[in-house]
């Protein structure tokens, strides 16, 4: 537990912080109402379909082809977005950091990565966090593993992946290879979203938003 006066100073920190986030670039000018969107930016949309009705046709076609191609179905859609998430994570870095050295004006990937470091909030570097970003502490990633560990192998959606595999050995050299192959991307994801975080901190007010403005605009 932190004294009374180190949590009142954590808080107004974490305060300062938010501020920060949606504060407008320095010297921009705009009119009151356009001053207001600055503050609480909402990021454009970027398809014509609103959102509910985007998830309602994703959840219509999860449940179409669950329910007609069974297992097997599930199965197929599984490696095809697998797939698609190594690629497109691969093809996204060289992207994002060539993004990243024309935003920050340097001509090398090192100087790049020490421009970003600049940009982002210090305790966003620190391996085992801060007051400010106590979801990584070593006790947390320790109790995080030891329950992962235990909860994994009963989850609804891994029950029926392990299910309809051929034979056991299928079931423990992919079950291997995808988790082991996910944490490798896990650390991919985290570089990208610093990177994110040093392109986008003053336009995207919506961390849902972030992925695909990235992807968009590397």
């Amino acid at each position: 537990m932190l004294p009374e006066s180190s949590e009142t100073t954590v808080v107004a920190a974490r305060e300062e912080q938010r501020k920060r986030r949606h504060r407008p670039p320095p010297g921009s000018q705009s009119t009151s109402s356009e001053a207001s969107s600055e503050q609480n930016p909402r990021p454009p949309k970027t398809s014509p379909v609103s959102e509910p009705v985007l998830m309602l046709l994703i959840a219509t076609v999860i449940c179409a082809y669950a329910c007609t191609g069974g297992v097997r179905a599930i199965a197929v859609v599984d490696i095809f977005q697998g797939t698609m998430m190594v690629v497109l994570t691969f093809l996204l870095v060289p992207f994002a950091l060539w993004r990243l050295e024309s935003v920050t004006h340097t001509d090398s990937l090192s100087a790049a990565l020490q421009a970003m470091s600049h940009m982002v909030p210090a305790h966003y570097l620190q391996l085992l966090g801060t007051p400010l970003l106590s979801e990584f502490t070593w006790y947390w990633l320790l109790s995080f593993s030891v329950l992962g560990v235990m909860t994994t192998a009963v989850q609804a959606n891994q029950l029926t992946a392990c299910a309809g595999a051929r034979d056991d050995n299928a079931v423990r050299k992919g079950f291997l290879f995808g988790t082991l192959l996910k944490r490798y991307l896990t650390v991919i994801w985290g570089v990208m979203g610093l990177v994110a975080f040093a392109l986008y901190r003053n336009t995207v007010g919506d961390s849902d938003y972030v992925w695909g403005h990235l992807t968009r605009d590397c």
